[in-house]
């Protein structure tokens, strides 16, 4: 097509000079491509070489017409390259179907486990793209097209693979079982297993399953070792696991690991952790790593930390990101040393929220306990328009930076009636002033009222 269009262009003298500058421009349009190539990133074309086993132009052009692999992150490619390399899928078979990337690697991993505990004789990355749509066939048409061999026992095949097996169970007998789907088989065998070993009524699974749907996706084998860690390592009761249904599907090698690397979080055991707060279980171990080592260069001190175990459900950038938010924002820099601080952190979308709320009512003595307490007690707050606090917040700072007793504190601010409608912020603002003046800390204790008068007062 180039070269006719060239070609027709010659046949015209006046356009002999617009063939040399469209010929001219080759070059560049290559180069453009070329840049466009290298802007998606040299590296990550060189990893999907190695995932795919591929040239660098075949790479380039998988990447092209699946764009949604260009931004994926390096890590999580590895990751999902080592889960179906484990599984037997070979190189080839990804470059085939590259979507398969964009799935997270414990989603990959579940389904091919349950393919093989529900029977299925190959696993393919196109089987596991389309997961969802396949387990949803009769196993009549599995079986037609050779997924599963014909005269597969399919329940009794999910079975055999747990170490303790439940009783024998089949859902439906006979021809009907055909006519079913492999997810309703596979949910089937699931909730007989669970009531066996959980000790579990019918209908009290029902609404475990339906809050905790996530459940019915699980591996057998995966579920069977989260159980056992559950039980055995960490201690819970078969009663606290089903008030926690979600712990079924955490990952029993993401515990493990977490056990062993581990072992304590702000004093308190890691062990003593997860009973307070089990739902810091499902989080990785890099992810708790990262989060107490954020803690530790703030200076959150411990107390605080055990004051709030549920920190660590969060990701670790976004603790990092809010810890950076509580020094900049003087209303929150305050409470730093505070032992609730961190209820700033875990909620400080409300906090600030409610912060901002609070000051466009001319409210300013807003306390940590009104920026992070249920919506019904702020409310009241407003509503009562009474701008002032309990001053609790107060005698905690000053107690710190005056290095005297919180008793103490509250007794000598306690003879001026209004102590408790003066902002922390002008407290501190104060007493800061007071300091880089040359005041000395015993001095600002026995005229600690100073400190409820601003900086330009001083």
């Amino acid at each position: 097509m180039l070269n006719k269009r060239i070609l027709k262009m010659c046949q015209h003298p006046f356009h002999i000079s617009s063939v040399i500058k469209f010929c001219n421009l080759l070059p560049a349009s290559q180069q453009i491509r070329q840049k466009r190539t290298h802007e998606i990133n040299s590296g990550q074309l060189k990893l999907l070489m190695e995932v795919f086993g591929c040239s660098y132009q075949q790479a380039s052009s998988i990447s092209f017409r699946h764009t949604a692999i260009r931004t994926l992150d390096q890590n999580h490619i590895r990751k999902v390259a080592d889960v179906l390399h484990r599984f037997g899928i070979d190189k080839g078979d990804i470059a085939e179907h590259p979507e398969i990337l964009t799935i997270f690697p414990t989603t990959i991993e579940n389904r091919a486990m349950l393919l093989q505990e529900g029977g299925f004789s190959a696993i393919t990355a196109n089987i596991i793209v389309r997961y969802i749509t396949i387990t949803r066939k009769p196993l009549r048409l599995l079986k037609a097209y050779q997924y599963i061999p014909s005269q597969f026992d399919i329940p009794q095949s999910f079975l055999s693979y747990l170490n303790e097996p439940p009783p024998p169970f089949n859902p439906i007998s006979g021809d009907a079982l055909d006519d079913k789907s492999f997810v309703d088989i596979q949910v089937a065998v699931l909730r007989h297993y669970l009531c066996w070993r959980l000790e579990m009524q019918s209908a009290e699974l029902d609404v475990l399953m339906k809050t905790y749907s996530r459940l019915k996706n699980r591996s057998f084998r995966l579920v069977e070792e989260s159980l056992k860690i559950l039980e055995e390592k960490i201690g819970f009761s078969k009663e606290k696991i089903r008030r926690h249904g979600y712990l079924m599907h955490t990952h029993p090698g993401n515990t493990l690991d977490t056990l062993n690397r581990i072992k304590t979080i702000g004093g308190e055991s890691i062990i003593t952790v997860f009973h307070r707060y089990p739902k810091v279980i499902a989080s990785a171990t890099d992810t708790l790593i990262k989060t107490a080592q954020y803690l530790h260069d703030f200076g959150i001190p411990d107390a605080a930390i055990q004051k709030c175990p549920e920190l660590f459900t969060l990701g670790s950038d976004t603790v990092f990101q809010r810890l950076t938010v509580l020094q900049s924002v003087p209303e929150f820099s305050g409470l730093a040393k505070n032992p609730r601080v961190l209820r700033l952190v875990h909620y400080q979308r409300k906090a600030y929220s409610r912060l901002s709320f609070l000051q466009q009512l001319k409210m300013k003595c807003a306390s940590l306990h009104i920026l992070s307490s249920p919506q019904a007690h702020f409310d009241r707050y407003v509503r009562e328009g009474s701008d002032r606090t309990r001053g609790v917040d107060m005698t905690k700072f000053l107690s710190l930076e005056l290095d005297a007793s919180e008793v103490k504190i509250r007794k000598l601010l306690a003879r001026h009636p209004y102590w408790c409608h003066v902002p922390l912020v002008t407290v501190r603002d104060t007493l800061d002033f007071l300091l880089n003046r040359g005041f000395t800390k015993c001095h600002i204790l026995f005229n600690i009222h100073a400190l409820l008068y601003s900086r330009s007062v001083m």
